[in-house]
């Protein structure tokens, strides 16, 4: 039992032998992204979708946060590669690991039509290894901590990762990956959705990324404005859903949640008539393609279409310096 030192009059003293903790100076905080970021990886493509909302501090911002990585190769037999990655954790070193890997996309030749996860994997354990670790003894809120989810297209052959701390997952298996705050409940919509190894279009794929970053965005603070959505499809092509079509999307999928769901469980549980529920999705379903229509992305080019091989010069050799000999003239 520590003795104390106590005198009438006083509150009771420390314990002996017992030192006041000094206050210890703190940074400001960085960019916190407590994002929810999905991916989906449908039949002939894979989604990325995230919130707009970034943190710092008690300030909320909009901002972009899924980054693009693309390597259009000239030479031939090699093929053209493309990356995308949205990112949960500190702001700064998700750009930083962004930048890091689009050295790899582009340098690495692992890449070269083979499979992706050993080069993508190497490099996020590098990454770590000499950004991450080294300040691992800090306390819990001074700590970088990152994750991140990486869609990789190269040759018509699309995949799906996401990173746990140094390591990296393949989600091809279940075909869907969450991240960030709101993850849990992104999780529980799309393993509804993609219950039974069901195998989604590219189109479905859009509509259900949409569907659970609402419902996070809906349910959880952390997540909010806007929503970004970027696809790989078909042999090396991208494209995005733009805002005006993402606005009218989200407001389509509120209507289901707040109309269309109740009314099919109440058809099912047997209050209202089915003829009720069919109307409103029709309705729902009429409105759906004309915000994503059956034709809504280009169709996708062959990589060696549109890109042609610079022509290479033969090499000229040097005039030698000095006297010139002369041709013998011809009689």
């Amino acid at each position: 039992m520590a003795l104390v030192q106590c005198h009438p009059g006083y509150p009771p003293a420390r314990p002996l032998g017992q030192r006041i903790p000094r206050s210890c100076p703190r940074r400001l905080p960085g960019a916190q992204r407590m994002t929810i970021a999905v991916g989906v990886l449908s039949r002939n493509g894979v989604v990325i979708a995230a919130d707009t909302e970034e943190t710092y501090g008690d300030f909320k911002l909009d901002n972009q946060k899924i980054l693009g990585s693309v390597h259009i190769s000239r030479v031939a037999g090699d093929a053209h590669r493309m990356c995308l990655l949205a990112g949960s954790g500190l702001g700064p070193y998700i750009d930083a690991f962004a930048q890091s890997l689009d050295t790899v996309v582009a340098k690495d030749g692992r890449l070269q039509g083979g499979d992706p996860h050993p080069a993508l994997s190497q490099a996020l354990e590098r990454f770590y290894a000499r950004h991450v670790i080294p300040f691992s003894q800090y306390q819990t809120a001074e700590r970088p901590s990152f994750e991140v989810i990486l869609a990789y297209s190269s040759q018509g052959r699309q995949s799906l990762f996401e990173s746990h701390m140094n390591t990296l997952l393949d989600r091809s298996k279940p075909r869907y990956s969450a991240i960030g705050i709101g993850s849990t409940v992104a999780r529980l919509c799309l393993q509804r959705l993609l219950a039974n190894g069901r195998v989604m279009s590219l189109r479905e794929a859009v509509i259900a990324a949409a569907f659970a970053v609402l419902q996070a965005k809906e349910t959880i603070p952390g997540c909010g404005k806007g929503t970004d959505i970027r696809v790989l499809y078909g042999r090396d092509a991208m494209a995005s859903v733009v805002p005006p079509v993402q606005e009218a999307l989200d407001a389509a999928l509120r209507r289901y949640i707040g109309g269309l769901e109740p009314l099919v469980f109440g058809a099912i549980a047997g209050t209202w008539s089915t003829t009720r529920v069919e109307p409103a999705v029709t309705r729902l379903r009429d409105e759906l393609n004309e915000i994503l229509e059956p034709e809504w992305l280009p169709a996708p080019t062959p990589s060696a279409q549109g890109l042609q091989s610079p022509t290479v010069k033969p090499d000229r050799k040097a005039p030698r310096r000095g006297r010139k000999s002369r041709k013998p003239s011809q009689a």
